[in-house]
């Protein structure tokens, strides 16, 4: 379904606020708010940085190169595109063992400068970013430079207890899907009572899933002394009653007298993979093992050999869908921090070859573990402690494989990430529910599974971003505040973003859903009808303005200088404002011109008038509204919204603006009709540094809270906005050979 291009070019969303007769509807706002839409489209691809010594060299200098760069930085008068080029090729021959190097940090802190400096700002924040993940010395530098790039498009999550808040009152409206239940605890048929439950696996079928315990009984742990052993157990769900089986442990083939945790299966549920502990064949303190459902019953574990294992911890297996890439968590010292993400490739005949590092963008100094791989636009989880932007200590982050390089990772955000630790986790074939272990309050050592809906930020579908400024119309300066989107469709949860200080905010959404925007701001308002339209719905537009009497204000309705006439341009933009007036012939027009500070005053005056006039006669001629039912006013340089200080804000005040009339009737039954939601938050106050305080924003919330449960009311339904298509994964075939009584199919 295509959008209605007119929709996202038309400045003319106008704040609804509490309807009421008279005059005191004209002390509520005495400005107009618009939405500018900057599209819907596949998220954009991050540049990258291919270093091809990854996996190859463990660490790269070359003293002749590294002399002409010393050379150019020494020159008084600077060639900077030259210097980024050698500069470029150096950083780009790095091995894994450069990034632990103050004097390489330092190469990509001064490159990531040059890039800026060139105005490649997208190139700069992937630099700055390494940087920061390998803790440069120049740490704190580099962080500023970092947040004055990406301030302008970083989303600001809402504090999750107020999210909460939101969830509550969102309970009392009738028109949307009330929001999930957030948080699950598994079956007791699962969970151990006082025994720690962990590491969970579900297979794509949804009917299995596998999980690490502490449950059995004290054990000699291979010499060690006694204590309680970990053992792998799975379980199935009834395919009658669709519940879940009572959990039964793997078979000694597998679970022996030392630990075992950590596992995955393949597609087929024919090959587990995992972790053991403290065996005498292990070539590590942890190795990966691998046991094979033949003849009807598991075999015995082998264990993957020195290409997959190192002389140091290895765990957290985890297959690719077709099973041809193994990835998993090791610290081994080969890598870029404690812990890194690695992968073996697989060979024909069913062996690993030598393990790889994933490399820089998705590894950090600090700890990366559980990597999990999900076939949707082959997407991987993993947890983190040393990347950007996190809430806690380990936090879930999500990258693409693009062909051939990771994408920058992205935070699941606050509804999936706490000021805790979130790993051990997995996801559903449909990616609709993550399975993770939370500690209990009363025993920290207790951790139980639990299951929750998957928000939209974490889904490995929401690849199309929906991206918008909240603007004043008359300022142009941005307004603060709060964007909830709802999914009309699935109720998928979609974690609240205040608005920045630029005015933007950006979700990630998933195709071919209906979804609501509400903006909650000075006087909040929701963004109606997002998507294809009718007529009708382009009418409602308009209909907003009248209710609230603010005028429409179109994008780019200007004139050039010293120009009074109509072009194709102004012409396009005034089509359905004409069929506006066709359709409420009672209607008044009020039109009013205005100018730059060029020109003498006098003259400004006329040209404005001018421009005011003929839009008048142009729309007398296109509607038959009568002469004395439109005004014409022109106010020369009189009330401009810019500083008149440069060609772009003087192009912006060369402006005309609309006001529409009815009669009192008429816009009486449309205030009925659109029944717009009365709620109220005080503006926000910008401090110098670049957006409001937090704790403003916490004294912004508690207000609009405290409105929005006294003035809630009912919504209309939206209409649908369509995002292009997303392929779906492909079917998963029945094994003739299955290990468990569930068949292990694609879910419907």
């Amino acid at each position: 379904m295509r959008f209605h291009r007119l929709l996202y070019t038309l400045l003319v969303l106008t704040c609804c606020g509490r309807y009421v007769h008279g005059q005191d509807l004209k002390l509520m706002l005495n400005r107009s708010v618009y939405l500018k839409h900057t599209g819907v489209q596949k998220t954009s691809v991050e540049p990258y940085l291919p270093f091809e010594n990854i996996n190859k060299l463990p660490y790269f200098e070359n003293k002749r190169l590294g002399g002409e760069i010393r050379s150019l930085e020494g020159r008084e008068s600077k060639d900077y595109e030259a210097l980024e080029t050698l500069m470029r090729e150096y950083v780009l021959k790095f091995g894994i063992k450069n990034f632990g190097q103050d004097k390489d940090l330092d190469m990509l802190w001064k490159l990531g400068q040059l890039n800026e400096l060139l105005q490649d700002t997208s190139q700069a924040v992937l630099l700055y970013a390494l940087a920061l993940n390998n803790h440069s010395q120049h740490f704190r530098d580099i962080r500023l430079h970092y947040d004055a790039l990406t301030a302008p498009r970083r989303n600001e999550y809402v504090n999750l207890d107020y999210y909460y808040r939101i969830v509550e009152a969102r309970r009392h409206v009738d028109t949307l899907l009330p929001p999930k239940k957030v948080l699950v605890r598994m079956d007791s048929v699962i969970n151990a009572v006082g025994k720690p439950d962990y590491a969970p696996f579900m297979h794509p079928s949804g009917q299995v899933l596998v999980f690490t315990s502490r449950r059995g009984e004290m054990d000699a742990i291979g010499g060690l002394g006694f204590g309680q052993s970990e053992d792998l157990y799975y379980t199935e769900k009834d395919m009658a009653t669709g519940k879940w089986l009572p959990a039964e442990r793997f078979p000694e083939n597998i679970n022996s007298p030392f630990n075992e945790g950590s596992a995955c299966l393949n597609l087929e549920g024919t090959e587990l993979i995992f972790s053991r502990c403290n065996a005498p064949d292990s070539y590590g303190l942890c190795d990966l093992y691998i046991s094979r459902w033949e003849n009807g019953k598991w075999s015995k574990a082998e264990n993957l050999g020195a290409m997959v294992n190192s002389a140091d911890w290895d765990s957290h297996p985890c297959l690719s869908p077709d099973g041809k890439i193994l990835y998993f968590a090791s610290n081994r010292g080969e890598g870029f921090g404690r812990t890194d993400i690695w992968m073996c490739r697989r060979n024909p005949d069913g062996t690993f070859q030598k393990a790889e590092n994933v490399g820089p963008v998705v590894n950090t100094i600090e700890d990366e573990v559980t990597p999990f791989l999900h076939p949707v636009n082959n997407t991987l989880y993993f947890s983190s402690t040393g990347h950007v932007h996190n809430f806690g200590g380990f936090d879930i982050f999500r990258t693409r494989w693009l062909t051939d390089h990771w994408e920058l990772p992205r935070n699941l955000g606050p509804l999936v990430n706490t000021s805790g630790d979130e790993y051990y986790f997995s996801i559903d074939h449909k990616a609709e529910t993550l399975f993770y272990a939370k500690s209990q309050v009363q025993n920290k050592e207790d951790f139980d599974l639990y299951s929750f809906p998957m928000p939209m930020e974490a889904r490995p579908d929401a690849v199309y971003s929906l991206k918008g400024y909240l603007i004043d119309s008359i300022t142009q300066k941005p307004i603060t505040g709060i964007v909830v989107a709802i999914d009309l469709d699935k109720g998928v949860e979609i974690a609240p973003l205040h608005i920045n200080s630029y005015g933007y905010f950006e979700f990630n959404l998933i195709n071919n859903r209906r979804y609501q925007l509400l903006i909650l701001g000075e006087n909040a308002f929701r963004v109606e009808n997002q998507g294809a339209m009718s007529q009708d719905s382009l009418f409602h537009l308009f209909e907003e303005s009248i209710i609230n009497l603010k005028p429409v204000v179109f994008e780019e309705l200007t004139f050039a200088a010293d120009e009074a006439t109509i072009n194709p341009t102004v012409e396009d933009k005034l089509k359905d404002l004409v069929a506006f007036i066709k359709k409420h012939p009672d209607c008044r027009l009020e039109i009013r011109g205005h100018t730059d500070s060029d020109g003498k005053p006098r003259y400004n005056l006329k040209l404005s008038k001018d421009r005011a006039d003929n839009l008048k006669r142009y729309l007398m001629d296109k509607t038959g509204l009568a002469a004395d039912r439109i005004t014409a006013q022109g106010f020369g340089d009189t009330r401009p919204v810019f500083p008149n200080d440069t060609p772009q804000n003087k192009a912006r005040n060369r402006r005309v603006e609309f006001e529409i009339f009815l009669p009192d009737e008429q816009r009486n039954k449309m205030a009925d009709r659109h029944r717009p939601i009365r709620m109220h938050l005080s503006e926000a106050v910008r401090d110098t540094t670049g957006g409001p305080s937090e704790e403003h924003l916490k004294e912004q919330e508690e207000e609009m809270m405290k409105e929005m449960f006294d003035e809630l009311e009912d919504f209309s339904d939206d209409e649908d906005l369509d995002l292009s298509d997303i392929k779906e994964p492909a079917p998963v075939t029945p094994p003739a050979n299955n290990p468990f009584k569930a068949p292990l199919r694609k879910p419907e």
